[in-house]
């Protein structure tokens, strides 16, 4: 346990930490996610710290951001030099916790694991270790991030007491709607330009606090992050020959296809995407379904596979052109695999009649797009693709948000009512599509197709930048020994390699493995460059600025690049420390959580500072009171 002497931050985070988990701010839900944002302007209003907020442009979800203002900016600074401290509100949902366990309560789940360590101490359970240990605090949202999000609270309100010898500002955001599709933090974006240029702020570093965690098991290293992983889902549309079931080679059976789709991409180390020194993990399916609505003899048509994809270097250029190769092996595998198995069983049956070939046809949307609007128009296709795709959308939406909450969300959880989600609104553009190329003659329903395309979210890989003045301002202060013993990935010896209490492994790495919102801060070049293309193949894409109806603005999404490339921020994170993010047995190691991680965040403020004061990196402790 930790000595009275090093707990300067520990006792106030643990108390907002657990304030903020009590708090039940499952997202999406403006009633939810409001109250917990309330509680942290609660917070920081104690702290001095004056809380304001903006508003999601969808449905008024409150996202809040604070400023303190230093008081020892150069005289002649034309810009005031500002750190943002960036978190998000939200947690996920609550469905593995079941009914017996209040996923709300960390002390009550902390006794619950505790009585099953006492009634086997011999376990070796890691979850009920770490119970006994005292260490760990459990809930809902303890680890994904009310811990950052705390943390910063506390760091805020440090800072607003000495803000008189500060040499700049640090701006704190923090959003709802992270665990969905980052929506609030897009709707944070204009506001935030706005008031960079109505204070004349000098973003200098965006520290956002996201959860960090062990890579394999007993994994006991603490991570700082200098740049973010992206993530794409990559869909295939699969359409299949439809054939009565007593047929069974006459026609090619969807899922068929989709499982060969499956087998390619899902844990391929092929497809990992190695830069800086660091790869991917591999991708895995998020969803493989076939569209057939109710039982009959007749085959399924048609299916659709979600993969989700984790990116460094890769564009979504390279992405789709290894889409469109796995769905062309898949296509010819499934050929092959029942010509193989009509062989076997016409041997069986003693013939030697041939079966005809169902050789297959991939399209990326786009393609699939550009040959529809030759034979149509693109005018007369958009027009026919918005109608038929939102208007039975729109007319359920409104049908649910007319009910009661509680009604609503039993719908949605047990009626299976998915058109409400952006993947399931890409399906239905996609399938209009599809349907319109086979009226149309550009697919031949006689042979089997598949559409390649990309669904939200989209979170682009920023890469880190080991020069930047943030990334400087953390080397130099963990280089200080504080906070463990570390080395950058190929960098050379350990700092302060000897182990001591309350210290832990520290690695300095280039990418934030589990996505984060620092993917919104800045846009790198070959992402921008790639954006024609990432729009082309995204079927509800809403670009900012355009005029668009009312159905794509509410129905679409979209990443307001152009609002980000003004920010151009560079990015870090300095997160929690804890284990299984989004299930029942989360939890958040207080030690690292509480006291080092608020420490090393406040440390790094103010060398960032400094060093947009004098120009260069300050090697030395800084402390406010002895230099006012």
């Amino acid at each position: 346990m930790m000595s009275d002497l090093n707990r300067r931050w520990y006792d106030e985070v643990k108390d907002l930490t657990e304030r903020l988990v009590r708090i039940n701010s499952v997202s999406p839900s403006v009633e939810r996610e409001n109250a917990c944002a309330a509680a942290i302007q609660q917070a920081l209003e104690e702290r001095g710290v004056a809380a304001s907020e903006w508003r999601m442009r969808a449905d008024e979800r409150k996202i809040v951001w604070a400023l303190v203002e230093g008081g020892a900016v150069p005289a002649e600074a034309e810009r005031v030099p500002t750190v943002i401290l960036l978190g998000h509100l939200d947690v996920a949902g609550v469905q593995d916790y079941g009914s017996s366990l209040d996923p709300f309560d960390p002390v009550a789940l902390r006794a619950h694991w505790l009585d099953q360590y006492r009634a086997d101490p011999a376990t070796s359970d890691e979850r009920l270790l770490d119970a006994a240990s005292g260490e760990w605090m459990f809930g809902r949202g303890s680890f994904d991030m009310k811990s950052g999000v705390a943390a910063q609270i506390a760091v805020m309100g440090a800072l607003q007491r000495e803000k008189a010898s500060l040499p700049g500002n640090v701006l704190m955001i923090s959003t709802p709607d992270e665990e969905v599709e980052s929506a609030g933090l897009m709707d944070a974006l204009d506001p935030l330009v706005k008031l960079r240029d109505e204070r004349k702020l000098d973003l200098v570093g965006v520290i956002n606090a996201d959860y960090t965690a062990p890579r394999h098991p007993g994994d006991e290293t603490r991570a700082i992050y200098r740049g973010t992983i992206g993530k794409l889902l990559c869909c295939f549309y699969v359409r299949g020959c439809e054939t009565h079931v007593g047929e069974a080679f006459r026609g090619l059976d969807a899922n068929l296809i989709a499982a060969n789709l499956v087998r390619a991409t899902n844990l391929n180390p092929a497809l990992c995407d190695e830069a800086d020194g660091e790869i991917t993990v591999p991708p895995v399916t998020q969803k493989v379904r076939d569209l057939k609505a109710r039982y009959d003899a007749q085959t399924p048509l048609s299916a659709v596979v979600h993969c989700s994809r984790l990116i460094h270097a890769w564009t979504p250029k390279d992405l789709l052109a290894q889409m469109t190769e796995a769905a062309r092996e898949a296509l010819d595998d499934a050929q092959q695999q029942r010509q193989a198995a009509w062989r076997a069983y016409a041997r069986r049956h003693s013939t030697s009649e041939k079966l005809d070939g169902l050789s297959g046809q991939v399209f990326t949307y786009q393609e699939l797009h550009n040959a529809a609007a030759a034979k149509l128009g693109l005018e007369v296709l958009s027009e026919e693709l918005e109608r038929r795709t939102f208007s039975t959308l729109t007319r359920t939406r409104e049908a649910l948000d007319a009910l009661p909450l509680s009604e609503r969300e039993f719908l949605l959880d047990r009626a299976r009512l998915t058109d409400l989600d952006s993947r399931e609104r890409s399906l239905a553009a996609v399938r209009t599509l599809v349907d319109i190329g086979l009226r149309e003659g550009v697919i031949d329903s006689r042979r089997p197709a598949v559409v390649a395309y990309f669904a939200a979210p989209f979170f682009p890989p920023v890469r880190a930048v080991p020069d930047a003045g943030l990334s400087r301002a953390i080397d130099a202060e963990v280089a200080t020994g504080a906070y463990g013993w570390t080395s950058a990935p190929g960098s050379g010896p350990a700092v302060n390699s000897a182990p001591r209490p309350g210290v832990w492994p520290l690695e300095l790495r280039s990418f934030y493995p589990y996505v984060s919102e620092l993917s919104f801060m800045r846009v790198d070049d070959p992402v921008y460059e790639s954006l024609p293309l990432l729009r082309a193949n995204f079927p509800l894409w809403r670009e900012e600025g355009q005029e668009t109806s009312a159905n794509l603005w509410r129905e679409g999404f979209g990443v307001p690049f152009e609002t980000i490339r003004k920010l151009d921020c560079d990015v870090a994170n300095i997160g929690p420390w804890g284990k299984e993010a989004h299930g029942c047995g989360e939890r958040v190691h207080m030690p690292y959580s509480f006291e080092t991680v608020s420490e090393l965040t406040y440390n790094v403020i103010l060398r960032l500072l400094a060093d947009r004061a004098v120009g260069q990196a300050v090697q030395e402790p800084i402390n406010l009171e002895e230099n006012p």
